[in-house]
């Protein structure tokens, strides 16, 4: 080899190697110093050694390693084949394969993209797909997802609509897509909120609207919620505002409850809700004369019995 001792060979401005006594040698890394250059200046004609994946000179200053070139590498291939061993080197819109064909750009797979950056960061300038509701970076590492800010997600629409597949993830005002324009706010629906839970629970805020319904108005923002005595109020008539009170499916209760407007608050039984008169001696009525008339004094309170 050219740095043997009894050689130490270097290039001649040909670039061929030759020992000092005029013989040639086999040039090493050490020979082919400084960094290798670009495969196509100085009359190196690099390419790749297809058992190597490795750049090399084939003419001036032979098997020394070279950079290659977009001609050298050709048509970008999977990051993860061919031992390319793809990765990001940087802020950029392609990787490298740091293994066989080291240098070469190819295209990133989920292994090189790794878990999904904010698609406004570091020049990814994340988009969503309209055919298929993923974000994905068009600058900055080129078809990686990302993870969609409110820039991209717009308006928030239906939970619903589009295939969003809407959920709540946590205790937050909105649902958010799971399948299409996934982590983007959505509109709850009835699907999304599921079965009314306390108004006052998980940060519900729950409040009465102007139809009688009770909402949550702070997580999750217009699901229904089942009323408490705080939103409640003073028990009003059972035959007021629309409330329809009712005892039935309540069992042996004290108050009958709304079942239109305000529904699930307590209201005050009339005549109209406590229907037919009942044995004053039975399901805890507890009756007794009331103004000369017997009316329930525990459950079914004010009820004629």
């Amino acid at each position: 080899s050219c740095p043997d001792p009894s050689c130490s060979g270097t290039f001649n401005p040909e670039g061929i190697p030759l020992c000092l006594s005029g013989y040639s040698c086999l040039p090493t890394p050490k020979t082919c110093a400084p960094p290798p250059a670009p495969c196509n200046l100085n009359n190196c004609n690099g390419s790749f050694n297809p058992t190597t994946g490795i750049a090399t000179c084939k003419s001036r200053k032979a098997t020394c390693q070279c950079t290659p070139t977009p001609t050298n590498c050709g048509t970008k291939e999977s990051c993860d084949l061919n031992n390319c061993s793809g990765q990001f080197l940087g802020n950029t819109p392609f990787p490298n394969c740091t293994n066989w064909w080291q240098g070469c750009e190819c295209l990133p797979t989920t292994t090189t993209c790794g878990p999904p950056q904010p698609c406004d960061k570091n020049g990814c300038a994340g988009a969503f797909d309209s055919t298929n509701g993923i974000a994905t970076c068009r600058n900055n590492f080129l078809v990686c997802k990302c993870i969609p800010t409110a820039t991209n997600c717009g308006m928030r629409q239906s939970c619903d609509f589009n295939n969003c597949a809407g959920q709540f993830v946590t205790n937050d005002p909105y649902g958010r897509c799971t399948n299409w324009w996934a982590g983007c706010e959505c509109l709850p629906t009835r699907n999304t909120c599921g079965s009314p839970q306390s108004c006052d629970k998980n940060g519900c805020a729950g409040s009465f609207d102007s139809d009688g319904v009770a909402r949550c108005k702070g997580n999750f923002k217009g699901c229904k919620c089942k009323p408490t005595v705080d939103n409640c109020g003073a028990r009003q008539s059972c035959d007021l505002n629309n409330c329809v009170g009712d005892f039935t499916g309540l069992g042996p209760v004290v108050y009958p409850r709304c079942t239109n407007w305000w529904a699930g608050c307590e209201c005050l039984a009339t005549a109209k809700t406590c229907g037919t008169p009942q044995s004053c001696s039975k399901n805890g009525c507890a009756g007794g004369w009331v103004n000369g008339v017997p009316r329930c004094k525990g459950n079914y309170l004010g009820c004629q019995c």
